[in-house]
């Protein structure tokens, strides 16, 4: 089956071992990877991409497990919504082309800033950082309080 969802995933742990190599002879470098607040949030309607995510958290997770002695890191950036093409892009529930932009991305934090504050995590070492709005609160509410974001959820009108 040709997952669009899942391409990116392979793309990324093909490209981080093909470099790895590199790294490992310098003991140094830090791979960054940018996942999403999907990634530990499922939404409505979105199913293949929190799968994907949710890998890339679990191979990145690991990873960094595993490389921490040679002294690189792993940075797993879960953007919330930034105002980009995304949805538009997105399959629909046939498989076909969503084809229009969501208010939720229409409405978003600017490219700008975002880049701005993925940079400052990158520099400081940080582990994992999330970058949005309010969304970004879903994280936390979803570790601690499982049965209430699953209500949430329920409610959310996704298109």
């Amino acid at each position: 089956v040709e997952d669009a969802a899942v391409n990116p995933v392979i793309r990324a742990v093909g490209l981080t071992k093909a470099l790895l190599p590199a790294m490992r002879a310098r003991r140094s470098g830090r791979i960054v990877v940018i996942s999403s607040v999907v990634g530990y949030v499922a939404t409505p309607r979105r199913s293949a991409y929190a799968a994907s995510k949710h890998a890339l958290h679990g191979f990145f997770n690991a990873l960094r497990a595993e490389l921490w002695r040679e002294q690189i890191g792993v940075t797993i950036v879960c953007p919330g919504y930034v105002r980009t093409a995304i949805s538009i892009h997105a399959l629909d529930s046939t498989g076909g082309r969503h084809g229009r932009l969501d208010p939720a991305q229409a409405n978003a934090m600017a490219p700008e800033a975002f880049a701005f504050r993925l940079l400052n995590a990158v520099a400081s070492g940080r582990d994992e950082v999330a970058i949005g709005g309010r969304e970004i609160l879903g994280i936390p509410l979803q570790r601690m309080l499982p049965s209430v974001m699953v209500r949430i959820l329920r409610k959310m009108s996704v298109s």
